[in-house]
């Protein structure tokens, strides 16, 4: 290699908004369909409603049963999808920001649910509906603007 060689701020410039825009496009791949994302926030919205009431009765049990393992088999289907296209997850190793990512979203959906069932046994039973909102809203918008765990911003062309 010629260790001379210098390049340009142009060049530079060019070449990262071009990796921008292929990594862009890597994520939006990674990004399920809009149905797929209603779908899948709807039936986790149901789950987190039935947990909460999971504890009056036992049909609640079997509806946030039904809904976690509906939302397992939409995910482990989308995972297949991604695969079988061509799309391989890449294991991370040590601790990143995607996974920093990850991590405090899958808390924050536990402790919202946890509040719901707390909230549920004193005798608040809203809160199981106001908590299965908001799984539903996190939910779909985590999926539409974090799909490979970092933000997805709108392209402007002049990143």
């Amino acid at each position: 290699m010629n260790k001379n060689s210098n390049i340009g701020a142009e060049a530079a410039r060019a070449s990262l908004i071009a990796a921008n825009g292929a990594k862009r496009k890597a994520n939006l791949l990674l990004r399920p369909p809009v149905w797929l994302n209603v779908l899948i926030s709807l039936l986790a919205a149901l789950a987190t409603t039935a947990s909460a009431q999971a504890s009056q009765s036992s049909f609640w049990t079997l509806i946030a049963i039904g809904a976690a393992l509906s939302v397992i088999a939409l995910a482990l289907g989308w995972s297949h999808y991604l695969r079988v296209s061509g799309v391989k997850a890449k294991h991370l190793k040590g601790v990143s920001r995607k996974t920093l990512t990850t991590v405090a979203l899958a808390f924050l959906s536990a402790f919202i649910v946890l509040l719901a069932v707390y909230l549920t046994k004193q005798g608040i039973w809203q809160s199981a509906y106001v908590a299965g909102a908001m799984i539903f809203l996190f939910s779909s918008f985590a999926f539409y603007k974090l799909p490979a765990g970092e933000w997805l911003t709108k392209d402007s062309g002049n990143e």
